[in-house]
């Protein structure tokens, strides 16, 4: 199964303006009223009148571009993808779970395109996978997580849109 970050909906979820090209827009994932995760896409010029909580997971930011080829597409998806895992591990949650999976299903997509590589399980009881990125030669430790048909019904029902198969 592919998955990657799907584009975003073309306008800002606070003021309804729509993208420009060359408008610079943050997409920022969490928790909404209902515990289900959902995206958020601002401008960049909305950032300070933006309400973060503790309920942000993750976040990734992107440049409008004018028409976007295919190509073009499926590398800004990747590197949305790249810049979300690494979010993941500047942001503190309370949702461990929540993270833990955007984190583990997001490794497997980014060491498949060899953005990060494996160096392996580090732990005793075989539950952490550790990596390397490639480029920045940052280390990190993502939670081997249990995929299970709940699981992935469960992520398609609450972030199905956000990441696309």
């Amino acid at each position: 199964m592919e998955w990657s970050v799907k584009s975003n909906t073309g306008k800002s979820t606070i003021t309804d303006v729509e993208f420009q090209p060359g408008d610079i827009v943050i997409s920022y994932i969490s928790h909404d009223e209902n515990g289900e995760i959902a995206r958020k896409d601002i401008l960049k010029s909305e950032e300070d009148s933006f309400k973060k909580d503790e309920k942000i997971l993750g976040w990734w930011s992107h440049v409008v571009k004018d028409e976007e080829d295919p190509a073009e597409a499926k590398r800004q998806a990747l590197k949305s993808s790249e810049d979300l895992f690494l979010s993941l591990f500047e942001e503190e949650s309370n949702d461990v779970e929540d993270v833990n999976i955007l984190k583990y299903l997001l490794s497997i997509i980014l060491e498949r395109k060899r953005i990060i590589k494996n160096l392996g399980v580090t732990n005793s009881d075989g539950q952490i996978q550790h990596y390397i990125h490639v480029k920045e030669k940052k280390e990190y430790e993502v939670p081997i997580m249990e995929i299970n048909a709940e699981t992935i019904e469960r992520i398609q029902n609450q972030i199905g849109f956000i990441m696309v198969g």
